[in-house]
């Protein structure tokens, strides 16, 4: 880590980032981090814009709680969660898209596999309720997407 800079962070890919609770940049990707709190926004989240340290502290709780808690604290049907959330079914990792599960690796997504019934979201809620509002997370190149 570079002393008096920022945190140097990578991922496989945007996401890979969302759900280890972290959110689009304000000063490197200024417009996509607008972009992000509008989407939480038309979810229904918050009646108001919320500030900046009110999404973070929002994500970062949801976060602690699930990795504080029981992991069958995330256990969700699949099928309701929004394309982009990560998921963990039978200790393999998965991104959701288009009602197909793509299992995830360190270098990349797997071919499309049936959705399972039920798996443990690691993406928190407030990242897909900014899904459902309509945010597009960028995926790594190996994703082939269906049509």
């Amino acid at each position: 880590m570079s002393p008096g800079r920022y945190t140097e962070l990578f991922f496989l890919d945007e996401a890979t980032a969302l759900a280890a609770g972290h959110r689009p940049c304000y000063e490197c990707r200024r417009g996509d981090a607008r972009h992000f709190v509008e989407c939480l926004m038309a979810s229904g989240k918050y009646a108001n814009r919320p500030d900046t340290k009110v999404v973070d502290a929002l994500i970062a709780r949801q976060v602690q709680t699930r990795l504080l808690a029981d992991m069958t604290y995330g256990a969700h049907s699949l099928a309701s969660l929004p394309d982009g959330a990560i998921f963990e079914h039978k200790g393999r990792y998965f991104l959701k898209l288009m009602d197909r599960a793509h299992a995830w690796s360190f270098k990349g997504y797997g071919e499309a596999e049936e959705l399972p019934e039920r798996g443990i979201l690691l993406t928190c809620e407030a990242v897909c309720d900014a899904f459902r509002g309509g945010y597009k997370p960028v995926f790594h190149p190996s994703l082939v997407q269906e049509t």
